[in-house]
This record gives structure tokens, sequence and C-alpha cells, in this order.
């Protein structure tokens, strides 16, 4: 939701996309400059044309620094993780750098395989926060005409835009001290990824079953039995390190080692 973001240079917040998968936000640190140089030689040379509006085969290693430092009250990054095993991988990022008293220019960078999930528009929303935090009351944004897919960001964001066209190039201001209509399309939003996070649970088609017995009065030999003899038309896992079958099905020692991730685990020990 779009509110003002006192303290913005410690903001952490965990974030549901559309489609209820769940990521952090974060600002920038010096010690993620690694990080985002990863992100950075990951990207399309479609995704680099289009924020840089210029052919990028590297991004600069000193751009990279200064996008993770520096006081917010001139420029700030926020960056978009995604788990990977133990690490911290970046998924997306978006800053804002101050042009004048009050304004600050905003741009956004997402993985390709992490585009169209709504990474863009919840770094939007953030950053419009930490900014107004900060003093600032409006950003711009310079943006291909080509770029379909930004332009949705902002206008689908809920913010107030003026246009101006420049050839190639579409200039774009909007107010960030304030949350007019943004406010009321955020809470739909967080809404629709609140509900999408709950089909694994609710509609799963994997489900393992941790504690699965071959005793048929246990409990997990009952859930698993239900299940079966239910009309469940998804995958079932017995998860147990003591048997190599259970009910008839291939049973297994954890849930790691399942051949492929459950939506939903019931645990039964």
């Amino acid at each position: 939701m779009f509110t003002v973001i006192p303290n913005g240079a410690a903001y952490r917040e965990f974030v549901l996309l559309k489609d209820g998968q769940g990521v952090l936000l974060r600002i920038a640190k010096p010690t993620d400059v690694e990080r985002v140089e990863s992100f950075m030689s990951g990207l399309s040379e479609q995704s680099l044309y289009m924020r840089f509006m210029a052919g990028v085969s590297q991004v600069p290693r000193k751009l990279i620094e200064d996008l993770c430092t520096g006081d917010p009250r001139e420029r700030s990054c926020l960056l978009a993780v995604a788990a990977d095993g133990d690490e911290e991988r970046v998924i997306g990022l978006g800053n804002y750098i101050a042009l004048g008293p009050g304004t600050a220019e905003v741009a956004f960078l997402v993985a390709d395989a992490w585009q169209g999930k709504g990474i863009s528009t919840l770094i939007l929303e953030r950053l419009a926060g930490i900014a107004a935090g900060y003093g600032f009351v409006g950003f711009e944004a310079e943006v291909l005409y080509d770029n379909e897919k930004m332009i949705r960001v902002f206008e689908g964001s809920g913010f107030e835009t003026r246009k101006a066209h420049d050839g190639s190039v579409l200039h774009l201001e909007f107010p960030v001290d304030h949350p007019g209509a943004a406010q009321e399309r955020a809470e739909v939003r967080e809404r629709i990824s609140t509900a999408n996070s709950l089909l694994p649970l609710l509609r799963p088609q994997v489900v393992a079953v941790v504690g699965a017995s071959r005793d048929p009065e246990a409990a997990g030999s009952l859930i698993l039995r239900n299940l079966l003899r239910g009309g469940f038309t998804g995958v079932v896992y017995p998860v147990n390190p003591k048997a190599k079958s259970v009910q008839g099905l291939r049973a297994y020692p954890s849930v790691v080692d399942l051949p492929e991730a459950p939506d939903l685990v019931v645990l039964s020990v």
C-alpha cells in the first residue's frame, strides 16, 4: 500500500507478487555490489536498451557502486530479492536520483524471467514512499515510447501522471507526496496477491504427507488413505524415513528427497 516511509534507509519488507509468490524488498547497501553486478550481467540486451535508452553491453562498475551507496536525501536504490538457497539473488531494482529541490528521476530494471509479475509497480510505490519521507514531492521519468511495459507500470500505478513527448522519448511527471488513486489501486493489488498466495494451500496439485505410516490406525496413515480415496487428482508423496513404500506408493525419507516441490505439506509426526 502507498504510504510515506520515514527512515527509508532502513526499509525492508516482504511483499507478494501478482501470482502470490513472495519476494523481499530492501534498500541496497555497499555489500550488494556483487549481487547487483551479477543481476545486471544476466539481463538481456533488450532490457538494458529499454532502461538506458542505448545499446549497452556491460553496465559500468562505477554506476553499480553508486546504486549501492549514497545519501537517500540525494539518491536511493531499492532491491527486489529472491532466496536462492541460503543466498540472496537480486531480481529487480529501482532507484531515484535528485534532480533539484523536491524532485527526483526514477527508473527500474527487472530480470527478464521475472517481468510481468508486478515487481516494478511494487518498487515504484515503495520508492515513492521513501522519497516522500525525505521531502521529495515529485518523480520524473524518461521512457522510450516503445517501452510499453514500463509505460503501463506508470499509468497503472494510480499516480496522476503528466506526459510530454519528445521524439521517441516519453517524459512523465507525477507527485509522490500524496497517495491519491495510488492507494486504492495498491489495496486491490494486495488483495489479489494475497488470494493467489493461498491457492497452493487451497488447491494443491502436489501433496506430501510427512509421517505417512504403515500402521493403518496412525493419523498419517488415515490422512494418506483419505487423500487417495477422496478423489484427489493430484500427486501424493508419502514421507517416511523407515519405509520404502506406504499404501502402495513409493515413500521418501524426507521432503528434500521428493522429485518435485510440493504445494502442500501435511505434517503428522
